[in-house]
């Protein structure tokens, strides 16, 4: 077994620790046989992808977190998103308090308040992913 095969197995037993899932309860959600859970879980059985992507899907994780331990969203493609669907149009207004708002306007971001933006979205993103990695969906 490879070592990412490893870090991959070793990923997912440790969010099925974290949600207090027993492989058995897997087996259930997934429709995927306890006995193959176990061999794939163990390093028995090679996991396809398709079996991979699902298990993920049902934990409710980014299947690159399961590798990498936090959720790696590439920077430039979020900021041209935020960019694209939010940056012709808004505008960010700090307050004396700290407090940042919004409004309307037909003006645009200028570019560090879009980085700024797309560094806290990216904050945000991996702490709610982080939280429903936690809960129980």
């Amino acid at each position: 077994m490879g070592d990412m095969e490893e870090k991959l197995l070793s990923g997912l037993k440790m969010i099925l620790k974290e949600k207090n899932w027993t492989q058995r309860e897997l087996s259930k959600r997934t429709d995927i046989p306890y006995r193959s859970i176990q061999n794939y879980l163990t390093g028995t059985t090679k996991m396809p992808a398709t079996v991979y992507l699902k298990i993920c899907k049902e934990l409710g994780v980014d299947n690159q977190y399961v590798l990498h331990g936090s959720f790696q969203l590439f920077q430039p493609i979020l900021h041209e998103a935020v960019s694209e669907v939010i940056g012709e149009n808004l505008v960010l207004h700090q307050t004396t308090d700290g407090v940042i708002s919004t409004s309307q306007k037909n003006t645009k971001l200028t570019e560090f308040q879009l980085s700024e933006l797309t560094h806290n979205l990216l904050m945000a993103y991996a702490r709610i992913r982080k939280q429903y990695l936690t809960t129980d969906m």
